[in-house]
């Protein structure tokens, strides 16, 4: 039977962590469709076809079309349109996302078509062979919640005032064309890009479906980007004099999208809109925090910064662990098969 799924892996110079993700799949998601992105440079992209064509039981559509030079929310724009299944679902190269998920989310999609999305639990994972650390941390990342109103206004409020992304849930495919189609529209600013490149398309998913929260775990993202990187936040935005002019384009694209659905007037999702994105700026204060020390250690000696974040790992992963879904590398859990693979994976690709 032909998969109802595309999953979408976007990936940029890595092609040791495009192997391990194929791996992955390879071993435990061989029903999927996989169309790959691929904006790397051209040895790294020769290399990634050998690795592709390793994997003949996959099947996998490759797209090298991408120039490296290309911001990945227009990546994203571009790739989209090689989705034809009824659900896509997007995984950065070094993350995983868990096939037993992806079905649970199908399946309740497809008994629920009010609903555009659905994911779970997140956890992040880093892993330290460096002074004298040689060890798998893990701690629970991203909590989502379902986002169940019939009002897209409310829902909207809800996922701006309370932001957790579902760029990464299991979607329907013509929920995330329309998304990137409206997205492709504007032309932000490069400094907010990161930000409303993301925002944009997430918030148009919840004003054309409601979300939902499965209650099982999901997937898995490192803690710690391969490459550390800073993007400006919102406030950031507002410091340099950059926030009015792109946070006008964000809310126009909104409006005009919300006030397309029944009942919703221009005046109601306006103000709405003004008030959550000033809830999400508030509660962003920690992002924007961390965001600043990603930027800091760039700049400092590789042993350094390497040292600092082990340090941090050790006080962040070693915290009391409490979730929903319970201890899942307990081994009476249900997830700790999914857990443990994952775990002994990206071991064995580090060694």
């Amino acid at each position: 039977m032909k998969s109802q799924v595309d999953l979408v892996i976007p990936t940029y110079n890595r092609p040791h962590l495009l192997r391990r993700i194929l791996e992955y799949y390879h071993q435990n998601g061989k029903d999927f469709n996989f169309i790959i992105a691929d904006s790397s440079n051209s040895v790294n992209k020769t290399l990634n076809k050998d690795i592709i064509n390793s994997y003949s039981d996959l099947n996998i559509l490759y797209i090298d079309k991408f120039p490296q030079t290309i911001k990945q929310h227009d990546k994203f724009i571009k790739m989209v349109n090689y989705v034809k299944s009824k659900y896509c679902v997007f995984c950065a190269d070094d993350d995983f996302i868990i096939p037993r998920a992806i079905n649970e989310a199908v399946k309740f999609l497809e008994k629920n078509p009010d609903y555009s999305a659905a994911h779970g639990t997140h956890i992040g994972y880093a892993l330290f062979k460096n002074f004298r650390l040689n060890k798998f941390f893990w701690l629970f990342r991203q909590t989502p919640y379902s986002i169940s109103s019939s009002d897209p206004i409310e829902r909207v409020y809800q996922h701006l005032s309370n932001y957790s992304p579902v760029i990464w849930a299991v979607r329907r495919t013509d929920v995330v064309k329309t998304c990137y189609q409206e997205f492709g529209k504007i032309k932000f600013d490069p400094y907010v890009l990161p930000v409303f490149g993301e925002l944009l398309p997430d918030m148009l998913t919840v004003v054309y479906g409601k979300v939902k929260d499965l209650n099982t775990f999901y997937a898995v993202r490192q803690y710690f980007g391969s490459i550390l990187s800073f993007y400006p936040s919102l406030i950031d935005a507002k410091k340099v004099g950059k926030y009015d002019t792109e946070y006008s384009k964000f809310k126009s694209s909104l409006v005009n999208n919300l006030s397309g659905q029944k009942g919703v007037s221009k005046d109601r999702a306006s103000k709405m809109l003004d008030r959550a994105i000033e809830r999400y700026i508030k509660f962003s204060y920690q992002g924007h925090l961390m965001g600043n020390l990603s930027l800091i250690l760039s700049k400092l000696p590789n042993f350094i910064s390497v040292g600092l974040r082990g340090l941090n790992a050790v006080y962040l992963f070693s915290k009391p662990k409490k979730e929903k879904v319970g201890l899942i590398d307990n081994k009476s859990s249900k997830y700790f098969e999914d857990y443990n693979k994952i775990k002994q994976l990206v071991l064995k690709y580090n060694e």
